[in-house]
């Protein structure tokens, strides 16, 4: 028997998928394949089912086990006996060769496939390695193909196994063009130096240029930021070296607006053999943005819209390996309200609310860039002053927390006639002396606030140092 395949898209880079049954061992020469022809009967094309008890047993053999197989590969698929008779054939093999199954079952491998001669009796003799061939279809026009055999075995039956696929630029002018035009994923052709040779409707509508309006420019148009191109010329080496990829880029639309692309790169050679790639690209822009609106729930408090514990702890990350790398010093600080309890039960719980959104509005305000501030629960706040060094710690710690300070002395607005003044108290721990990774720097915040909490009749000031 002999299995046929022919890729049409992708054109290259994805192998068949064969039954499990099937085992490929090798491309052989023609006198090897030869030998292993059984001694079928010879059918002509135009009276393939002489043999109908055979033709029905190998059929019912085949059905057993690929018939399913074949009809769920998406490349074209067909399987023949060992004198070139086709058994059963996909649904995308038929398509290529515009003839309906019910003619292509039963007729003879010379009947699409010109370097095949008519049957005849010691079976039929099989081109040597990757050739180019020519399939005629039912309209008797001819399509261009790349094809190799291989010795495969079903059972105790012996296989030739035809890989076989259109070059990009056939692929295009052949009738089965539109399943470039149609196809619903933008598919983008680019040279080997990655100007834009062909895209399709898709690729037109995801980008909002006219058909062809940047054919010929360089891909590079639509990269944002430009730096980023330089990461997808290093992918298009891959493809240029005969490797897939698939990666998630930023791309540029005509009127300026970005979205993110999921991109899969596969050889694809030009019209005049040179290398080149195909490109198939999807818009994952809704994709991205609601898993931003997702992460940003998780690590966001909704009442006062700053980060939260998960936040906070995200933020201590990125704060100790800049400390270690710089070799400065940074405080993480606990901050809570001042018997808050009471007042939210005095006032109600929505005064409440209003106290800490106004609360983080002034503590965001009286922070540097550098620094960071999270709602970690309650009236508890947690912030990470960045950048002290080790010889003017206390100094420069003093200098941000007395803007702090002088801040929240001013009156609470409620609404129009009522106003409230609130107190704080604070805790703080210092790497890398109260501690050297995040979980410990809060702990020691934490106690460093309870003790200024305990003592907030007799202090002197409204903070704390860890121990």
């Amino acid at each position: 028997m002999i299995s046929v395949t022919g890729k049409i898209f992708p054109p290259e880079g994805i192998s068949c998928r064969l039954h499990p049954c099937y085992q490929v061992f090798s491309s052989l020469k023609g006198p090897k394949i030869k030998a292993l022809q059984g001694s079928g009967q010879s059918m002509a094309p135009e009276n393939a089912n002489r043999n109908p008890e055979r033709f029905a047993e190998l059929t019912a053999l085949l059905r057993s086990h690929g018939d399913l197989v074949l009809q769920s590969l998406t490349d074209p698929v067909c399987v023949l006996d060992d004198s070139g008779i086709l058994l059963e054939a996909s649904d995308s093999f038929c398509h290529l060769l515009e003839f309906p199954r019910s003619e292509l079952l039963g007729s003879h491998a010379s009947s699409w496939d010109s370097r095949i001669a008519s049957p005849r009796r010691g079976g039929c003799d099989f081109p040597e390695g990757r050739q180019p061939a020519l399939f005629r279809r039912r309209d008797a026009s001819l399509i261009p193909v790349e094809a190799e055999y291989a010795f495969m075995k079903l059972d105790d039956h012996c296989l030739i196994h035809l890989s076989a696929r259109l070059t990009s630029e056939d692929f295009l002018q052949s009738s089965n063009s539109f399943l470039f035009e149609n196809n619903a994923a933008a598919i983008l052709l680019l040279d080997q130096n990655g100007r834009i040779r062909k895209g399709n409707a898709a690729f037109w509508r995801m980008t909002g240029y006219k058909a062809g309006e940047i054919c010929g420019l360089s891909f590079e148009l639509l990269f944002a930021p430009p730096e980023a191109y330089q990461k997808f010329l290093l992918l298009l080496h891959q493809v240029l070296l005969g490797k897939n990829f698939r990666s998630s880029l930023r791309l540029r639309k005509r009127d300026g607006t970005l979205l993110w692309a999921e991109m899969t790169g596969s050889p694809a050679p030009m019209e005049d053999r040179k290398d080149g790639a195909m490109l198939v690209i999807l818009d994952m822009t809704d994709f991205h943005d609601t898993r931003e609106k997702l992460e940003r729930r998780l690590s966001e408090d909704p009442l006062t819209g700053l980060p939260n514990r998960h936040g906070l702890e995200g933020a201590l990350s990125g704060a100790l390996a800049r400390a270690r790398r710089k070799g400065t010093v940074f405080a993480v600080c606990a901050l809570d309200i001042d018997d808050f309890r009471p007042i939210n039960d005095r006032l109600g719980p929505e005064k409440g609310d209003v106290i800490l959104g106004e609360l983080a509005r002034r503590l965001r305000s009286q922070l540097r860039g550098s620094d960071f501030v999270a709602r970690i629960g309650g009236d508890e706040f947690g912030l990470v002053i960045e950048d002290l060094s080790m010889e003017k710690t206390t100094s420069q710690l003093s200098h941000v927390l007395n803007r702090i300070h002088q801040a929240i002395e001013t009156s609470f607005p409620l609404d129009k006639d009522e106003k409230v003044r609130i107190n704080i108290s604070m805790g703080i721990a210092l790497f890398p002396s109260n501690g050297e990774d995040g979980d410990t720097l809060i702990r020691q915040a934490d106690a460093a606030l309870y003790q200024s909490k305990s003592s907030k009749g007799s202090r002197s000031q409204w903070w704390s140092f860890g121990a």
